[in-house]
């Protein structure tokens, strides 16, 4: 069976793109922070609104920074790459040995 070994990225490029990452989230924080800034000066009682409501507040949190967080980091992810051989629909199988007592 011809097997290739993997090459993995060193420290460097690994710090590079967690700078990256954090660099475009901050970004994406700071407009965020903005835009609040900006309907609390428009609307003066829409953060008295979301304070009232607690569930409100926790639907707003969610839908404008974890949702949003979380789908960056899961479109960033490398595609699994299939071993040499096998089906394009077979991407990853878990196997656990247990040492011989």
């Amino acid at each position: 069976m011809d097997t290739k070994a993997q090459s993995y990225a060193g420290l460097l490029p690994r710090l590079l793109a967690f700078a990256l990452d954090y660099l475009i989230l901050g970004g994406y924080l700071l407009l965020l922070l903005w835009v609040g800034v900006t309907l609390i000066g428009i609307f003066p009682g829409f953060s008295e609104r979301v304070s009232a409501n607690p569930l409100l507040g926790q639907l707003l949190g969610f839908v404008t920074v974890t949702l949003p967080v979380s789908l960056y980091f899961a479109s960033a992810k490398p595609l699994p790459v299939s071993p040499p051989g096998a089906s394009a629909a077979c991407t990853c199988r878990l196997s656990i040995r247990l040492a011989p007592a």
